[in-house]
This record gives C-alpha cells, sequence and structure tokens, in this order.
C-alpha cells in the first residue's frame, strides 16, 4: 500500500484524541493515580495515556497510517491470526504532544510510569513542548526535560511574558536554536539543564542573559513541586529572574565554561583560553581570535606588550582588517582581562579561609544550646564521645575531646598520643577530629622539612592540626612544629622575585599561627622536646580493652549498632563548636593550687594544667558567670573535672618509663607476682603470658635494663638469658596520690 498520500497532521490529531479518551477511561486509574502522585494534571500540561491498544481490530488502512507516523513498528514475528506483529510506541505510558510553529501536533513523547528500562521515548525530533514561542517573546524558561516543563505550567510560574520550553532529555535540536536565535529574545532561565547545555548557550548566545535555577542535590523540579508547592517553585524562577548578566549586557567577558571565557569585538570574538596569568607587570593570557571575516587564529600573547599587539594587527591586516578598527577591541579586551584578573584576586583572597557556618534550625539551636546548659555537661559529652565509636578509654577520650576543642582559645593545648601499632590511637584522633567542624581541621600525613614555612598564617590560625603519625618528620619538621608550638611564629630568609624589577632578591616569610594539635608516635623518648610542650596520654593496650573493642566491631558488623546513631553524636559535638565563643577566662584559684609534682617538666606541665582548666570553663560557658570585664570566671567545679581528668597526663610526664612501656610493665609486675615466686622469668614467659611479639618484648625488656627496673641473673644468650624485677615501684599508688593531693587542694580553697 502507498502510503505517500497520508497526511501526518491528521493521523497526528486522531491519535491525540484516542489517547486524551484514554487518560479518562475508567480502566486508567493507574496512570490517574501516577499523575496524582507527582502533581500533575491534564488540563494544563496537556497529558494524554495509551494503554498500547490502538491497534487492536482496527483495519489495514488504520494501522499503514499508524506504521506511517511511527505508532506502531513491525517486529518482524508473525501474529496468531496470520497478520503482521507490530510494536507500540509508548505501550501503557503517559503521552506528551509536541508541536510546530503553527501548533499542529507532529510528535510525541512517552513516559512508560511502570517500568524501569528506558522509561522515556521522543517518537521523533520534530516540534516542541508544550509549543513553540511567539516572536515576541523576551524571557525563555529552557526546561531539561519534558517532567520538568510540564511542572513549571502546573505550577503556573511562567509570568505572562514568559514562555516555556522543553529540551529533548537535555539536548539542544535545531529548532530550539531557531527559538533562541529570535531577535526579540533578552532572557533565558534554564531549569534542570546539563552543564554542557549551559556551557553551549552561554557560548553561542553571550548576548543574552542567562540565569540558571540550581536545584538542590538529588532534587528535581517536580519533587520540589510535590513536598513544597507553588510558593517554591515560583521562588526558585523569580529568583532566577533577579540576576543580571552584566557581561551580556555591557558586551564584557562573558565565561563559556571553567576555562575559557569570550569576548565580542566589532572585528572578532575573542576567546580567552584557561586562565588569566596573576602577574601584575604583564597580561599573560592563551587567545583564540575568530574574526569576522571567518578566519581564526591562536596566540600567547602580553596584552601590556605593544609588539604583541601589533604582531596581531599585522595578521588581521591579511584578512582585510585595518589596524585602527582592531586596536579599540585589543585596548577593550585589556581592561576586561584585567578586571577579571582582580576579581579572581579579590575572591581567591576572601574565601580561601573563610568559616563555613552550617545551618542550624531554631529547633536545632535551642537543642545545642539545652545540651551546653547540661549540669553534668562533662559526662553529657563523654558519653556522646562513646556513642560516636570510642569505646573504652573512659577519662582519655574526652581529655582528647577537650584539647581539640582548645583551638577556640588564646592559649591551645596540643597533645600527644602514645600506643603501639594498631592499639587503637589513629581511630580516637580522627574520631576526635571528626568532632570538630571539617574546616577548623588540618589534617596531615606527612610534612617536608620546610612545609611549614610556605602556609598562610590563616592557614593555620584558629585550626586543630592532626599529624597521624610523629613517626613521619624529620628534625627540622619538628623543630618548625615546636617552634610554632611555643613562639606561634616562624620565619625564614629565602629568595623571591621582586615583581616590578624582576630581580631576585632575597626577603623575611613569617608564619604566625596560634593552634591546637593531635598527635600520634609509637614512640615516646624520641621526641623528648615535643612532648614537653604537649599533652602527653597513652591508649589502653591490655586484654580488656581489646574484648571491648573487638565485641564493638561484632555488634557493628551484626547491624546491632546502627551507624546513623554513631553519624549524629559526632554532629551533635560538631555543632556544639559554633555555639561555643571565644572567651577570656579568669580563673581565681591559681594561685592556690600547687601541682604535687617536682622535676624539670613542672613549669611547662603547670601552664598545660591551667589551660586545661580553662578549656573547661570555656566548654561549660552557658553555665558561668562573667566578671566586669566579660570574662568567664572559672568554678571549683572547673577546678575538679580538670584535675580528674589531667591526673594520668601529671603522671606520665613526671613518670621514667614512656605510656607504652608503662602498661607493659605493670602487666609483667602482675605476672611476676602471681606466677613467679622467686622474682624469675625468662623473655619466653612474658611473651607468651602476655601475648606480645618478640620483637616488642625485646625491646620493652632492654628498655627496661637500660633503666635498671630489671636485671639479667643468669642464662646466656644462646639459650636465653634469666631476669628478675629489681625495682618495684607503685605506678598506682603515685597516680592516686598525685589525685587525692590536687582535689585535697581544691576542697580546702
Amino acid at each position: 500500500m502507498d502510503n505517500t498520500h497520508f497526511d501526518s497532521k491528521a493521523i497526528f490529531k486522531t491519535v491525540c484524541a484516542t489517547f486524551s479518551i484514554g487518560i479518562r477511561s475508567f480502566k486508567a486509574g493507574e496512570p490517574r493515580a501516577f499523575l496524582e502522585s507527582i502533581g500533575l494534571s491534564m488540563e494544563k500540561t496537556g497529558v494524554m495515556f495509551s494503554s498500547g491498544q490502538i491497534a487492536h481490530r482496527k483495519s489495514d488502512d488504520f494501522l499503514a497510517r499508524l506504521e506511517h507516523i511511527g505508532i506502531l513498528r513491525k517486529s518482524g514475528h508473525p501474529s496468531n491470526l496470520g497478520r503482521k506483529a507490530y510494536s507500540c510506541f509508548g505501550n501503557y505510558a503517559l503521552i506528551w504532544p509536541l508541536r510546530d510553529p503553527r501548533g499542529d501536533v507532529v510528535n510525541l513523547f512517552s513516559f512508560r510510569f511502570a517500568v524501569k528500562s528506558r522509561p522515556e521515548e521522543f517518537l521523533n525530533t520534530e516540534g516542541l513542548y508544550p509549543q513553540y514561542p511567539v516572536p515576541e517573546t523576551r524571557s525563555l524558561i529552557v526546561c531539561g526535560d519534558i517532567l520538568t516543563a510540564a511542572t513549571v505550567l502546573e505550577a503556573e510560574a511562567a509570568e505572562n511574558r514568559q514562555a516555556v520550553v522543553s529540551l529533548f532529555n537535555n539536548e539542544l535540536l535545531d529548532q530550539h536554536i531557531g527559538v533562541l536565535s529570535e531577535k526579540a529574545l533578552e532572557e533565558v532561565i534554564a531549569i534542570g539543564c546539563s552543564d554542557a547545555v549551559i556551557e553551549f548557550l552561554r557560548g553561542r548566545f553571550p548576548r543574552l542573559a542567562l540565569h540558571v535555577v540550581n536545584l538542590p542535590e538529588n532534587e528535581t523540579l517536580n519533587s520540589l513541586w510535590v513536598i513544597h508547592g507553588r510558593d517554591k517553585i515560583t521562588g526558585l524562577v523569580s529568583g532566577a529572574q533577579g540576576t543580571k548578566n552584566e557581561a551580556a549586557e555591557t558586551g564584557g567577558l562573558v565565561r563559556v565554561n571553567e576555562h575559557k571565557m569570550l569576548f565580542r569585538g566589532d572585528t572578532a570574538d575573542f576567546f580567552i583560553m584557561g586562565n588569566i596569568g596573576l602577574e601584575p607587570s604583564t597580561l599573560m593570557l592563551t587567545l583564540k581570535i575568530r574574526y569576522v571575516t571567518g578566519q581564526v587564529s591562536v596566540h600567547q600573547i602580553d596584552l601590556y606588550s605593544v609588539k604583541d599587539r601589533n604582531a596581531i594587527a599585522r595578521e588581521a591586516q591579511q584578512f582585510g582588517i585595518h589596524p585602527n578598527e582592531l586596536e579599540p577591541d585589543l585596548m577593550l579586551l585589556m581592561n576586561y582581562a584585567e578586571t577579571e584578573r582582580e576579581q579572581r584576586l579579590d575572591t581567591a583572597t576572601s574565601t580561601k579561609h573563610r568559616r563555613i557556618e552550617p545551618e542550624i534550625s531554631h529547633t536545632r539551636h535551642m537543642e545545642l544550646l539545652a545540651f551546653l546548659e547540661n549540669r553534668n555537661l562533662m559526662q553529657a559529652i563523654d558519653e556522646k564521645l562513646e556513642t560516636g565509636g570510642i569505646i573504652g578509654e573512659a577519662g582519655t577520650r574526652l581529655t582528647t575531646f577537650i584539647i581539640a576543642a582548645s583551638y577556640k582559645h588564646h592559649n591551645p593545648l596540643h597533645l600527644i598520643l602514645q600506643g603501639g601499632s594498631g592499639s587503637g590511637k589513629t581511630h580516637l584522633i580522627n574520631t576526635v577530629a571528626a568532632c570538630i567542624p571539617e574546616d577548623r581541621i588540618l589534617n596531615l600525613t606527612r610534612l617536608s622539612s620546610m612545609s611549614l614555612y610556605y602556609l598562610d598564617s590563616e592557614e593555620i590560625t584558629d585550626r586543630l592540626l592532626i599529624v597521624q603519625d610523629l613517626d613521619g618528620l624529620n628534625d627540622e619538621s619538628l623543630y618548625s612544629l615546636r617552634e610554632l608550638q611555643s613562639a606561634k611564629s616562624i620565619s625564614n630568609f629565602r629568595p623571591y622575585k621582586d615583581r616590578k624589577s624582576g630581580d631576585i632578591k632575597t626577603g623575611a616569610k613569617e608564619v604566625r599561627g596560634s593552634f591546637a594539635s593531635l598527635m600520634a608516635t609509637t614512640h615516646g623518648e624520641i621526641y623528648f622536646d615535643n612532648f614537653s610542650r604537649s599533652v602527653v596520654l597513652g591508649v589502653s593496650e591490655d586484654a580488656e580493652q581489646t574484648r571491648r573493642i573487638t565485641e564493638y566491631q561484632n555488634k557493628k558488623r551484626a547491624g546491632i549498632i546502627d551507624p546513623d546513631t554513631e553519624h549524629e553524636a559526632r554532629r551533635l559535638l560538631r555543632e556544639l563548636h559554633h555555639l561555643l565563643k571565644p572567651h577570656e577566662v579568669i580563673n581565681p584559684y591559681a594561685h592556690l593550687l600547687a601541682l604535687p609534682v617536682g622535676g624539670m617538666m613542672l613549669r611547662r606541665l603547670n601552664d598545660q594544667f591551667l589551660g586545661f582548666t580553662e578549656m573547661v570553663t570555656l566548654l561549660h560557658q552557658y553555665r558561668r558567670e562573667k566578671d566586669g570585664r566579660g570574662r568567664l570566671i572559672t568554678a571549683k567545679e572547673d577546678l575538679r573535672h580538670a584535675a580528674e581528668l589531667f591526673f594520668t597526663a601529671i603522671f606520665l610526664k613526671t613518670d621514667d618509663l614512656d605510656s607504652g612501656l608503662r602498661q607493659f610493665f605493670e602487666q609483667m609486675k602482675r605476672y611476676v607476682r602471681e606466677q613467679c615466686p622467686a622474682n624469675k622469668f625468662r623473655q619466653r614467659d612474658i611473651r607468651h603470658a602476655l601475648r606480645y611479639s618478640k620483637s616488642h618484648t625485646q625491646q620493652f625488656l632492654h628498655a627496661l635494663r637500660e633503666r635498671e627496673y630489671i636485671r639479667i641473673v643468669g642464662g646466656s644468650a644462646n639459650k636465653g638469658f634469666i631476669y628478675e624485677i629489681d625495682f618495684f615501684d607503685d605506678a598506682e599508688k603515685l597516680k592516686q596520690d598525685i589525685k587525692n593531693s590536687l582535689l585535697r587542694q581544691i576542697d580546702e580553697i
């Protein structure tokens, strides 16, 4: 049968009439329910429904007409009745019509809402939805897809002088280019368009004011319509209208994409490829020139250089453009490029170290405030730390959190956490860091000898510095780190290029910064100078702590512990910092306390204890009084909290043994008392009983011999030495004495 005489528009008219009846049929309950769920109506969006039965019991002539416009497609297999078998476009789908400039339907869009594979399909590439805008349209809302355009229509977000048009699933076709090229059009509002489309619009139509509606992540315009209603949609559209594209209006630089800008002059289109050089004595850029005569050339030039500009002028003259015509364009381009460079520098300076303030609702603010006003705030924070994933380490985790929060204090604290490999020290530090605002964290895994000297002061001021492993730092790095901790500044002389003269000169580079720090190490005595400037704590490595950790890991993998609960606990502690304000603290009891220790460490240790006490007061700022100068006043309760938490750090600073060695020695003493009445033992006995590796056991026994805590009393290197404990100190009693002494002094105030 010859199909050339068929009238396609008449066939589309018949098909649309059938589909319009289909959406109103009592059998179309499911598609109507789906339309209701996405908030769209038949009346405003023109949606129809195809049940897939349009060819059922129809004449061969009608089937031929449907095949002619593409509704039916031959499947290649015979039907049960011996007739041709067809596949149907839009089988059980919602249908939207696309129209030509006269308003006739020339295309269909199907959305198969009940399937996941290829649910969307266009019949052909003709027409526009919902229709062609009138030539006088000044403002055009361009939507990335049909559903977005239908949502704009449903929400009545377009004003009287605005038109709506949908792309073909974020693809621009010739008919879209034609509409966008209309002379009367002045602005485009893009909704749900891809980055590629946005870049194309900016480059192809620089004269148009382009406004992009930014949708929240994982949201569509339709999902916002369903949840928030008309005000949200109209607000997004009108908000986009309020932004003006000054470059398009004034003929300045238009950013085509992240790496390309366009200036449209009278003689040529000038594309700046890449970024403009920041050196103020030159204006270096890569320039692609597309002359009005059609020729294209590329140059790397300095616009400040007369020689470079003359070279372009000579080239333009070969293409029939007089240098006097080109020079004004080059001068305008130079002015615009200078302005762009200055804006980049200003933006970089203003945003590089900007604090990120989260949006906290009033309800959430009151919840955080109630938490900070808790009478048992220290206990509440400690419980949140445990919920957040720090198992065991009672006292250590809370002390670590308080030291981490001291980045807000004018005299911040520093912590070195000791422990063997795999003991959990890094987990503790990283979990506490997750309870600090992310923009206040400076996380370092390695420092070269000069790294800190090249920081900007703003990069380190009021920050928490995380050093995952001190063992990765060389002597020069450790030196610069401890100087920053103590003096809050470091400086060095280095060569630099003078921007005006171009000469190489030598000058001082100073870095100033007040910061807190958390650092981990498997060693102790190696970093003596750094230890004296830091609070020192150790993680527990005993069998009971190991049991707690493994039990927690098992419960987490079994789904008994909810990860969301962990994340919420960390988020709460993180958001608390936005309510805590920096305050000067006055401690009226400082002169009445004396640390019950002596030695070289006392001076710095005393200052660290006082600073730690002030941090406890700072955390309680919503429950503390202020003096006439606005300073927080330390309460006796703060002294008690500080003493109970800090006494372990005091002991470790005065102990001959570092944290790991002390834990090993205490376990060894218990074993010898219980299993070795003669006070004699071999390395193998200790290794098997305490479950330490051979290398660790050797290392610890060697360290204890050097400190004269144990000695060799027999055996040989071949058969193994026999040891005995030469000095049974009572570390637990000493720790308790330190704690009791501090608490007694506080009680007597």
